[in-house]
């Protein structure tokens, strides 16, 4: 069985002029998107990179952030056994992380309260559709689940229609899916897809340990 480590935290009472020390640690890439995001969205980035840094240190690997690059989808990963998932809504920032690059995994995180709006046969079955017609709240679940799926395998949102959240097994990419609920922010619902039987652990990331 797999070991995945979930680390997260809640932007609230995390200053944006400190968490800005990381941005010498960053690869060029990595820098170049930060210049083009401002306000929360700023925020959310370096959060997430922060902590990437705390997983990449707590599974004791001499890889730096500077080592992060793109692959052909604009996916960020690391040329090593270390993959990694990162996500953010709202006040909610959460990073996956497991030392087996064989292990796909994705994970994604949605504010419920935010309005969703792409309820329409682009991304979503008629099956699931008349689901949701019947539990609004359906749609963050089935949601979040094909993002975390689509994240693991580094393809874009337009394949969201090819993973069927109305039956209990999901398959994708002629691979079976383990869907785990994460039970870290009362305002989000986030979900992590992994192609594998694996153990989960969860680490709430503190102010404090920003700085």
């Amino acid at each position: 069985m797999y070991l995945v480590k979930v680390y997260y935290t809640h932007l609230d009472n995390i200053d944006l002029y400190k968490c800005e020390s990381i941005i010498k640690e960053l690869g060029v890439s990595d820098k170049t998107k930060l210049y083009t995001l401002k306000g929360i969205h700023k925020k959310q980035f370096l959060v997430g990179r922060y902590l990437l840094k705390i997983a990449i240190t707590d599974f004791r690997s001499d890889l730096s952030l500077n080592d992060i690059r793109y692959n052909h989808n604009s996916k960020p990963v690391f040329d090593t056994d270390l993959s990694f998932s990162i996500s953010h809504s709202h006040h909610c920032v959460c990073c996956a992380l497991t030392n087996n690059y064989s292990l796909k995994l994705g994970i994604d995180t949605q504010y419920v309260n935010r309005i969703m709006r792409n309820t329409s046969n682009i991304f979503f079955s008629d099956r699931e559709l008349e689901l949701i017609e019947g539990d609004k709240r359906l749609v963050y679940h089935f949601w979040t689940t094909k993002e975390s799926i689509l994240k693991a395998c580094s393809d874009n949102v337009f394949k969201m229609n090819e993973i069927d959240c109305s039956s209990k097994k999901i398959f994708y990419r002629n691979e079976s899916w383990t869907i785990h609920n994460l039970d870290i922010s009362l305002e989000n619902i986030t979900k992590i897809a992994i192609n594998n039987q694996s153990h989960i652990e969860t680490f709430f990331v503190h102010e404090k340990d920003f700085y």
